[in-house]
């Protein structure tokens, strides 16, 4: 078949023929890969601008690509672990009640300055000089309080929460599960991997373990991880 953009027509007549590639060879060859171009680039393997040239650049991109996180500065992740808890914030706080921690920033107020621009992280839960003993089902719910203007106003929660009562009606940012076991000192347990916050915020947790916490102090610790772009 010849390929019929060789062929010229003038008032409806034929006045040129050739004896040129068929559209099948040409499609073969893979064609031009730059508009106008007399000689095709794909002749020549690895020439720039040929299409195997793009294929492996398109394969250098997603080699590049194939870790899902950078190995961080700090034991894998970006910051050092933020202490979220300060003092004794989650000391005998009952089941049901939720408080709203005062570490992690200044005053209680983080910004992505304090997760190091984070997406990912994880939360740990640590008691340190108290155990407890949570029953089937138990979870410690936490959610980032976002903040519409820089740390003057932020999300409103229930007067009283209670264990029939979440302390945000949306659902939790992170949720932390609890065996139905004692929990000596220095027990630790870690949530899932959670969507970390942007802008400014604080951070409101709620017992949801089915059992009060123990009169000695709790710290919950963020661990950022660092991600390609």
């Amino acid at each position: 078949m010849p390929n019929l953009t060789s062929i010229a027509f003038t008032s409806g007549a034929q006045t040129a023929t050739g004896t040129v590639s068929t559209v099948d060879a040409l499609m073969a060859d893979g064609g031009q890969s730059t508009i106008g171009a007399i000689a095709d680039a794909a002749v020549t393997a690895g020439a720039t601008g040929s299409v195997s040239a793009k294929l492996r650049s398109i394969s250098r991109d997603v080699a590049s690509r194939s870790q899902l996180y950078n190995t961080g500065t700090s034991n894998g992740s970006i910051i050092s672990p933020l202490t979220l808890t300060a003092g004794s914030d989650l000391a005998s706080l009952a089941s049901g009640s939720a408080v709203t921690l005062s570490g992690g920033g200044a005053a209680g107020v983080s910004s992505q300055t304090n997760t190091g621009s984070g997406q990912t992280g994880l939360v740990y839960f640590q008691t340190v000089t108290a155990g407890f003993t949570p029953t089937a089902g138990g979870t410690i719910s936490i959610w980032w309080l976002f903040s519409p203007d820089g740390g003057t106003t932020y999300e409103s929660t229930p007067a009283t929460p209670s264990t029939t009562v979440p302390a945000l009606p949306r659902s939790p940012d992170c949720i932390i599960p609890l065996d139905a076991a004692a929990l000596g000192t220095s027990a630790l347990k870690v949530s899932l991997p959670c969507k970390l916050p942007y802008g400014t915020f604080k951070v409101l947790v709620q017992n949801n373990a089915g059992a009060a916490f123990g009169a000695g102090n709790y710290t919950l610790k963020l661990v950022a991880f660092a991600e390609n772009n």
